[in-house]
């Protein structure tokens, strides 16, 4: 674990120790009888969600709820870091299928697991809507982790609401990535906003909001606060992932550069790539992104491009400039000296880290 993580460890650890026994218990507290099938549906969940991993967003809730309750790993605090790593899953295992993605933490992703299993019926669909059915098993196991929580009943409904409604928010914003393809008529301002929606609230806004509102400190001026540190924060994370996704070492990701190539999915750097391109440039990342049969020489040609037209650069100024708008909240916050360099460092491992 890279060294601006380390205060994380043990969260990361109490995460994963509450999500196992939440797995254990899972399948008694439904009370009905499960088929093979929807047996093997939990475990394939259950497998997915403990792979090694960072737990940035719920060990960010159990912080953030330890500092406004004055608490050291305290359970409702952990509790919720569990429930967002679940609601995480769910929108990873979804996100896994739109995008097309045979790997996900250097494993086969959900659909992919169905693929390659023996029953001669699986098909693609069927592969993609198992997966879908799986995610969203995590999405109501999540809410059923919240209320199980103790805590002060206002205090849980607030936190819930927080929950629920900033990941309305990370679904406009998957819709939004969905539309924006090339070949549509897309601005710098939608791709910004839709970073805004897709990774702000959801990596750094929600896990903080939740995490006071729990503690009964989510009073109107400290969510405000959350949400001016967490959108620059999430804009320079998402950010510098567009980068890793096309220059990353794979074997460090476990998510192959082809992906987002095939995909065409549609970032900043190639934005700005296709308004500073020369023509045969432009005609060349036209052909490439998006087209399912891009090749490892195809993927060399857009690092090129990207590279050329200064549209790398472009972003990482970009990325470097929102870090330090985020970084500059915290001074003005109020928070402890101890929280706000936790979170001085993850703004510095979102823009720094290799996976």
């Amino acid at each position: 674990m890279t060294k601006t993580l380390a205060v994380f460890d043990e969260y990361r650890n109490a995460i994963n120790s509450a999500l196992e026994t939440a797995f254990d218990e899972f399948p008694a507290r439904l009370g009905i009888d499960l088929s093979e099938p929807a047996k093997q549906g939990i475990e394939r969940l259950r497998e997915y969600s403990l792979r090694k991993g960072k737990r940035i967003r719920g060990s960010l809730a159990a912080a953030t709820y330890d500092e406004a309750a004055g608490t050291h790993l305290g359970k409702p605090g952990v509790q919720m870091g569990v429930a967002l790593e679940l609601m995480q899953n769910y929108l990873l295992v979804i996100d896994d299928v739109m995008d097309k993605s045979a790997l996900r933490r250097g494993e086969p992703t959900v659909h992919e697991l169905y693929l390659k299993q023996t029953d001669p019926k699986v098909d693609l669909h069927e592969a993609q809507m198992m997966a879908v059915n799986v995610g969203q098993l995590a999405q109501h196991m999540a809410s059923l982790v919240v209320a199980d929580i103790d805590a002060n009943a206002h205090d849980l409904k607030q936190a819930m609401q927080l929950m629920h409604t900033n990941i309305v928010t990370t679904g406009i914003g998957q819709i939004d990535d969905m539309f924006q393809q090339i070949g549509r008529e897309v601005h710098e301002a939608d791709i910004m906003r839709k970073y805004q929606a897709k990774n702000s609230y959801y990596t750094f806004i929600n896990p903080m909001q939740c995490g006071f509102a729990l503690a009964g400190k989510g009073t109107p001026k400290t969510l405000e606060i959350c949400r001016k540190f967490g959108l620059p924060a999430g804009v320079a994370f998402q950010l510098h992932d567009d980068y890793l996704g096309i220059f990353a070492d794979q074997k460090i990701t476990g998510k192959p550069n082809l992906d987002d190539i095939r995909e065409g999915k549609f970032t900043l750097q190639v934005f700005h790539a296709l308004n500073h391109a020369k023509p045969d440039g432009v005609k060349q990342l036209r052909s490439i992104l998006g087209s399912v049969t891009a090749s490892e020489k195809d993927l060399m040609i857009v690092r090129e491009i990207l590279e050329d037209t200064g549209s790398v650069a472009y972003a990482q100024d970009i990325t470097a400039r929102s870090a330090k708008d985020a970084q500059a909240v915290l001074v003005r916050s109020g928070w402890s000296k101890q929280y706000t360099s936790m979170l001085h460092n993850l703004v510095e491992f979102s823009i720094t880290r290799q996976a």
